[in-house]
């Protein structure tokens, strides 16, 4: 295919693209044509999207950007991936034709793994994709890494393509395909699990809820939160009871300015900080929730909370708990 016909391709394809879109969001359109109405949904969604997320590139970006892809791929996918997706890109794989000659053996069988063109179909959306999840990443929590599905997947592909293209022994090929497919399935299972734990009527944050009321009967009026109040950033609470305080800046062991603080966890630390031998009007963090499995960040099921706070304002010692 020369350039021209590439080129009238993309655009054909480009145009088939945003017709389909139009067809099956029509509304999108409707409130484009009717852009300057009083009052327009669609500029109302788009500036509170613009007001949640602030686009940059920095370091912090591009390494919350790869915490989240591990969340979403799990970092063997991704180094297996990321090393099939290069083998795939840059060596395509062997064609032959009728024209060849019955006598001469072909260079290598057909595998049915994909090869370079179908590849680089792949990896430019997922690309794309990864190049907007980056700029938007910096200080997103867990359930972010959801934007990069699509690239996750991708790499699962490149993952196993690759093994079938570049290994030969049927032993390497066979562990390094269990490893993948373990990886994955632990993983799921974890979330699996969670659901059905959230599903019962003692949920985790049913439970921070209990903590945190047992605390305002014992003099606790603040609680600080991280995030907006929504259901995967804080507890049930009476907002009458509450003086609500929201700081994006995470408190440090030293000073709680409020009452009470509680955050959703991502990754369940490997220690928790123990108050049984502080003073009573030291702040203390309570470990109250922990993953029966995995952690499992990107779900909003079964979420592990801490919450900080004086001890004194806390009925008994710290412990670990979990829906029961």
């Amino acid at each position: 295919m020369n350039w021209r016909d590439r080129v009238i391709t993309l655009i054909a394809a480009g145009v088939i693209g945003v017709d389909v879109y139009a067809a099956t969001n029509p509304y999108v359109v409707k409130h484009l044509v009717a852009w300057n109405a009083a009052e327009n949904p669609l500029r109302s969604n788009l500036a509170n999207s613009g007001a949640m997320y602030s686009a940059g590139l920095s370091l912090q970006s591009v390494a919350d950007a790869s915490r989240l892809l591990g969340y979403a791929a799990t970092w063997p996918v991704i180094a297996l991936g990321l090393l099939g997706g290069v083998v795939l890109c840059l060596r395509p794989k062997p064609q032959t034709t009728l024209l060849d000659s019955p006598r001469e053996p072909s260079p290598r069988p057909s595998s049915g793994v994909p090869g370079g063109g179908a590849s680089v179909l792949l990896f430019a959306p997922s690309l794309i994709i990864l190049a907007q999840f980056t700029l938007l990443a910096a200080g997103k929590p867990g359930e972010y890494a959801r934007f990069a599905l699509f690239p996750s997947i991708v790499l699962l592909i490149f993952a196993v393509a690759g093994i079938a293209r570049i290994v030969r022994h049927r032993f390497t090929a066979t562990m390094l395909l269990t490893t993948l497919a373990v990886a994955t399935i632990i993983h799921g299972i974890s979330y699996d699990w969670h659901f059905l734990l959230d599903a019962k009527e003692r949920s985790t944050r049913m439970i921070v809820a209990e903590r945190i009321e047992s605390a305002r009967r014992l003099g606790a009026r603040s609680v600080g939160l991280h995030a907006e109040p929504a259901p995967y950033a804080a507890a049930p609470m009476n907002l009458w009871d509450w003086e609500i305080w929201y700081s994006p800046k995470r408190p440090s062991r030293g000073s709680v300015a409020c009452d009470v603080w509680i955050e959703a966890v991502d990754e369940y630390p490997i220690a928790a900080w123990s108050g049984s031998a502080l003073p009573a009007d030291a702040p203390i963090l309570l470990q109250w929730i922990h993953p029966k499995l995995l952690s499992t960040p990107i779900s909003w099921a079964a979420k592990p909370f801490s919450v900080s706070g004086r001890h004194a304002l806390f009925d008994k010692s710290p412990e670990i708990d979990g829906p029961s």
